[in-house]
C-alpha cells in the first residue's frame, strides 16, 4: 500500500494540492502508459489503474482500455507486467452488483473481443510457462465467454493452434491451471459443433479418462464430475465424436467405472470398510449413466454399433448389480434401469441375452418361513425387474423415492418388450394366476403375467404405493394387448376369482368391474390434488380401449353385460361439479370413456346383450352426439395425450396424476377422425358398411373399408367424393399445357432478346444506359418463367396420380362387374325356384306348412340380394361418372339414364 501511495504522489505531482476528479487521475494514468519510456514507470501507471478499475470501472474502460489492450502486445515477454494488465483487464469484465450502469462489465468485454489481435494473444499467454500468466489468461477467457460466447468462439477457431493449447491444458501438473482449463473448455463445448469435433481429435477423450483414473474414479471429488461432464458436452448430439467415441475403444473405459463399489476403497495403503454412498458419489455415478444413455439414445443413427459394443464390453452387467441392489441410492437404481433399457431397447441380440440373464436370490425353504433353511434361487432378470415395477416396496427401502424405481423398471420391461413379439407371447402364456399358497407370500411365486393380473385385480387401498402397482401393471397389460389379436384372445380365456371369492369371472369383466368401482368412488379432486381413483380409472379406460380396438370377439365378451357399458355411459353424461369443471383431467375420462363407447358401437356384432340400435339409442338419449364429439376433441387437444410417450419422463415417474398410456394415445391419434365419422352414423348404415367389408373381402374392421382415403357414408361405396375435389379433367388438362408450353416458349424467346441486347449495349456503350432496369426486367422474366415450369410439375404429378387411380378404379369396376353378375344368377335362380314353390303352393299337401315356410324364406333372401345388387349398382355408377371425368372411354350400361341421374346429383 505505501509502494501505491507513493507512485500516486508521484504521479500527481505539484498537483497535489488542487482538488483532483477520479477522471483526471486516470488520464494521467493512461497517458503515463503511452509516454513513459521506461518500464518501471509503466508498470506504476498500470499499477495504479488496476488499484481504481473496481470502484472507478467505467471511467477506466472509457480512458485506458485501449491503452492497456496495447501495453499487453507490446509487453508480452515482460510476465510481472503482463500478470498485472491481465488482472486489470480481469476487474473491468467482471461484473458487480455496485455497477454503474450495470451492462459496464459486457461493454468492455464486448470491446475486448472486437480487438483485432487481443484474443490470438490470449490464446498465446495460454501457453506461457508463467504460473500467474496461465492462469490469468484462463479467467480472462471465462468472463469473455460469459459475455460475448458465439463472438468469441468464432475468435478462437480462427486460431490455427488455439483450441490444441486449451486442450493442452488437461495435461499441467498444477492442479490449479488444470481444473481452470477443464472448466473453460466445458463451457466452450456446450453448444458448439465445431469446437467440440476439435477438442475430441486433440486426443481429449485420452487426458479425461486419465484424470478421471488419477482422481481415484467415482469415487473422486468434484474435478471427476467436471470430467465427466466435459465429455458428455463432447458426446451430446455429435455424431462424428461418438464414432471416434467407439472406434478408439473409449466405451470400453466406461465398464470399470460402472462396477465401482463404494463398499471397498483403498485409502493410504488400506481397505476402507464403508457400504454408504457420499453426494459426490451419486453425482459422478448419475452422470456416468447420462453418457451411457446417451449413446444408446433412441433416435441416434449410432445406437445400434453402439448398443453392439456395450453388450460385447460387459456393460450391462455392473448396472444390473447397481439396479437390483437395496443399498444402492434410489436414484441410481432408476438411472441404472433406464440405461439397460436404452441398451436392449429394440436390438433383438440384446433382448435375447437380458432373456437369458438369472438372478440369484433368497427363497424360504422352511414351511415356517424361517431363516434358517434358504436356498439360492436363480430367477430371469426380466421376471425380478417387473417384480420390482408392480410388486410391493421392500421394507429396506424409502417408499417416498420408490416411485422412480418402479418407473425405470416399467421402462426397462417395455424396452424388453419393444418389437419383441416372442417374448410378449411368453408373458401372455402366463396369465392365469397360480393358486393361492398357504403362507400368502404369492409374490414371489408368480410369473410375469400372472402377476399384472393379479395386481390389476385386488382390491384398491388409497396408499400411494398400492395406486402406482395397478397404473404400472395396466400399463404393462395395454403394451402386450397393442395391436396383437393372438394375445387378446389369450387374455379373453383368463378366468380371475370374484368378489364372493367362490366364483370366478372373466379377465374382462374384473377389469370392467374394478373401472365401474373406481367411477362410483372417486373422491373429490382439485386442480392441485387428484384422487387414486380418478388416476386408476384412465389407466384401466385405457387399456380397455387397447383391447377392444380392431377385436370385434372382445367387445361382444364386454357387452355380454350391460352394466360394462351403462357404467361408461353414466361416467360421460355425469355433470361435474363447478370445480371439477375446470380441471382438464375431467374431459380426459369423459373423453377415453367416449372412445371406449365409440369402439364398442363401431365393432358391435349384436351377438351381445346390448345392441347396436340400443348404443345408438344411449348416445342420443342419455349422452348426446355434439357432447360425445365435444369430448373426443378436448381430449385430442389434451396436454396429456400430446405428452403421452413411450420415452421415460421422471415427471411421471415422481407423480400421481392423469398420464395417458403411450399405446392408447397412438390408437386414438390413428383412429380419431374416422371415429368421429361413426359415431354419427345410424346403426343400420353402419350394418352396411360392415356387410359391404365382407362381400368385398376387406379384412379387418369397418376402418378398413377405407385404408387411405378417410372414411365414406352408407350407400357412398368406397370412395370419398372429397378425393376428386381437386381433379383435372384429361380436356382441359392438355389445353392448359399447351397454353403453358406456349407462355414458356414466348418467355424464352423474350429472354433470349434481353440478352443479346445487354451484349451488344456492353460492346457499344450508348449515352443512355440501361443497367437499372434491364435487371429488373430480368427478373421478372425469370420469376415467370419458373412459376410456368412450377405449374407445369404439379399438373405432371396430378395426372400421374389420376391415372395411378384410374387403374385402380378399373380393377375394382372389373371385379364389382363380376360380383354383380355372380348375384344376377343367384337372383334369376331364387327367382325360379319361387315360381316353383308358388304352383305347389296352391296344390294340396301334407308338407304343405314346410314349402310355404320355403317360400318365405327364399323371399327374404331375394330382397337381401336385390338390396345389395342396388348397393353394386350405385357404386358401379359412381366408378362410371369418375372414369368419363377422367376422359376415359366407359361403354353405356344397361342403365344409362339412371347414371345420368347419378351424375346429375353429384
Amino acid at each position: 500500500m505505501n509502494f501505491l501511495s507513493r507512485q500516486y504522489n508521484a504521479l500527481v505531482g505539484e498537483a497535489q494540492s488542487q482538488q483532483q476528479t477520479p477522471r483526471d487521475t486516470i488520464q494521467r494514468l493512461a497517458n503515463r502508459i503511452d509516454t513513459s519510456t521506461l518500464p518501471q514507470d509503466r508498470k506504476a501507471a498500470v499499477l495504479g489503474l488496476k488499484g481504481l478499475s473496481k470502484e472507478y470501472k467505467e471511467i477506466v474502460g472509457e480512458e485506458a482500455l485501449d491503452n492497456l489492450l496495447l501495453t499487453l502486445s507490446d509487453d508480452i515477454e515482460d510476465s510481472s507486467m503482463v500478470k498485472v494488465v491481465l488482472e486489470t483487464l480481469n476487474n473491468l469484465c467482471e461484473s458487480s452488483s455496485k455497477d454503474q450502469p450495470n451492462e459496464i462489465a459486457a461493454i468492455h468485454a464486448r470491446r475486448i473481443i472486437e480487438s483485432e489481435n487481443h484474443i490470438g494473444v490470449l490464446l498465446e499467454l495460454v501457453g506461457n510457462s508463467d504460473f500467474y500468466v496461465r492462469y490469468n489468461a484462463l479467467q480472462q477467457l471465462e468472463i469473455l465467454l460469459v459475455h460475448g460466447g458465439e463472438l468469441l468462439l468464432s475468435k478462437i477457431l480462427v486460431s490455427p493452434t488455439g483450441v490444441g493449447r486449451l486442450v493442452d491444458l488437461l495435461s499441467d501438473s498444477r492442479e490449479i491451471v488444470r481444473n481452470e482449463g477443464i472448466q473453460l473448455l466445458i463451457s466452450m463445448t456446450q453448444k458448439n459443433s465445431e469446437i467440440q469435433k476439435i477438442v475430441a481429435f486433440e486426443n481429449a477423450f485420452d487426458k479425461i479418462f486419465a484424470i478421471i483414473q488419477e482422481e481415484g474414479g467415482v469415487g473422486g471429488n468434484i474435478i471427476i464430475q467436471d470430467c465427466l461432464q466435459l465429455l458428455h458436452n463432447l458426446l451430446g448430439y455429435n455424431v462424428s465424436n461418438q464414432n471416434f467415441f467407439r472406434e478408439t475403444s473409449c466405451i470400453q473405459k466406461l465398464t470399470p467405472l460402472l462396477q465401482y463399489d463404494p463398499s471397498e476403497k483403498e485409502l493410504a495403503g488400506y481397505v476402507e470398510e464403508e457400504s454408504t454412498w457420499k453426494d459426490q458419489e451419486i453425482r459422478n455415478m448419475i452422470t456416468i449413466l447420462d453418457i451411457v444413455r446417451m449413446l444408446v439414445r433412441p433416435g441416434n443413427i449410432n445406437t445400434e454399433n453402439n448398443q453392439k459394443v456395450m453388450q460385447q464390453c460387459g456393460v450391462i452387467s455392473p448396472l444390473l448389480q447397481h439396479a437390483l441392489s437395496v443399498e444402492v441410492p434410489n436414484a441410481i437404481r432408476a438411472q441404472a434401469l433406464c440405461t439397460v433399457g436404452d441398451i436392449i431397447r429394440g436390438n433383438s441380440d440384446n433382448q435375447q441375452l437380458f432373456q437369458r440373464i438369472l438372478i440369484t436370490g433368497t427363497a424360504d425353504d422352511d414351511e415356517d418361513g424361517g431363516v434358517e433353511n434358504t436356498k439360492m434361487v436363480p430367477e430371469p432378470a426380466v421376471l425380478v425387474i417387473a417384480r420390482i415395477a408392480v410388486g410391493t416396496c421392500p421394507h429396506e427401502v424409502s417408499a417416498d423415492t420408490y416411485d422412480i424405481v418402479r418407473a425405470s423398471a416399467n421402462y426397462l420391461v417395455r424396452s424388453y418388450l419393444e418389437d419383441n413379439f416372442d417374448a410378449k407371447l411368453a408373458i401372455a402364456a402366463t396369465f392365469n394366476p397360480p393358486p393361492q399358497s398357504e403362507d400368502g407370500s404369492q409374490e414371489s411365486h408368480q410369473s410375469i403375467g400372472s402377476l399384472l393380473v393379479s395386481v390389476m385385480t385386488m382390491p384398491l387401498t388409497t396408499d400411494r404405493q398400492e395406486v402406482m402397482r395397478v397404473w404400472h401393471a395396466a400399463n404393462l397389460f395395454s403394451l402386450l394387448l397393442h395391436n396383437n389379436d393372438v394375445i387378446k384372445q389369450l387374455a379373453l380365456k383368463v378366468v380371475v376369482t370374484g368378489d364372493d371369492q367362490n366364483s370366478v369371472i372373466s379377465l374382462l369383466q374384473a377389469l370392467a368391474n374394478q373401472a365401474t368401482f373406481f367411477s362410483q368412488h372417486r373422491g373429490r379432486d382439485s386442480k392441485t390434488t387428484i384422487s387414486p381413483e380418478s388416476v386408476l380409472l384412465v389407466a384401466l379406460l385405457s387399456a380397455l380401449s387397447v383391447w377392444m380396438y380392431n377385436s370385434p370377439p372382445s367387445v361382444s365378451q364386454f357387452l355380454q353385460s350391460k352394466s360394462n357399458c351403462l357404467f361408461i355411459v353414466e361416467l360421460i353424461s355425469s355433470q361435474p361439479s363447478a370445480a371439477n369443471n375446470e380441471n382438464s383431467h375431467i374431459f380426459v375420462e369423459r373423453g377415453i370413456g367416449c372412445f371406449l363407447l365409440g369402439l364398442l358401437y363401431e365393432l358391435n356384432g349384436n351377438d351381445g346383450s346390448i345392441s347396436s340400435e340400443e348404443l345408438h339409442l344411449l348416445f342420443h338419449k342419455r349422452i348426446g352426439i355434439d357432447q360425445m364429439l365435444f369430448c373426443l376433441s378436448k381430449l385430442n387437444d389434451s396436454h396429456e395425450l400430446h405428452s403421452a410417450s413411450s420415452m421415460f419422463n421422471p415427471v411421471v415417474a415422481m407423480d400421481i396424476g392423469i398420464h395417458i398410456d403411450s399405446c392408447f394415445a397412438d390408437i386414438f391419434r390413428s383412429h380419431y377422425g374416422y371415429l368421429r365419422t361413426v359415431l354419427k352414423q345410424k346403426p343400420n348404415a353402419l350394418d352396411l358398411q360392415k356387410s359391404m367389408a365382407r362381400q368385398l373381402h376387406v379384412p379387418g374392421n369397418t376402418a378398413s373399408l377405407v385404408p387411405s382415403r378417410g372414411p365414406s357414408p352408407a350407400m357412398d361405396s368406397t370412395i370419398s367424393p372429397e378425393h376428386f375435389s381437386n381433379s383435372v379433367p384429361k380436356s382441359d388438362y392438355d389445353k392448359l399445357m399447351a397454353d403453358l408450353e406456349s407462355t414458356k416458349s414466348q418467355l424464352n424467346d423474350a429472354l433470349s432478346q434481353l440478352k443479346q441486347q445487354k451484349e451488344q449495349q456492353q460492346q457499344q456503350p450508348s449515352p443512355v444506359s440501361l443497367r437499372d432496369t434491364d435487371p429488373a426486367a430480368d427478373k421478372i422474366l425469370t420469376t415467370k418463367l419458373d412459376s410456368a415450369n412450377n405449374s407445369i410439375l404439379e399438373l405432371q404429378s396430378t395426372i400421374a396420380s389420376n391415372n395411378a387411380l384410374i387403374k385402380e378404379l378399373n380393377i375394382e369396376l372389373t371385379q364389382l362387374k363380376s360380383e354383380n353378375s355372380e348375384m344376377s344368377s343367384k337372383i334369376s335362380t331364387l327367382t325360379a325356384d319361387l315360381n316353383l314353390l308358388s304352383v305347389k303352393k296352391e296344390e294340396p299337401a301334407a308338407d304343405s306348412e314346410t314349402t310355404i315356410d320355403r317360400i318365405n324364406e327364399l323371399e327374404k333372401e331375394q330382397e337381401d340380394l336385390l338390396v345389395l345388387l342396388a348397393d353394386q349398382d350405385a357404386t358401379l355408377k359412381l366408378y362410371r361418372s369418375k372414369l368419363r371425368s377422367y376422359g376415359e372411354d366407359i361403354p353405356p350400361s344397361d342403365n344409362d339414364d339412371d347414371d345420368d341421374d347419378f351424375d346429375d346429383e353429384e
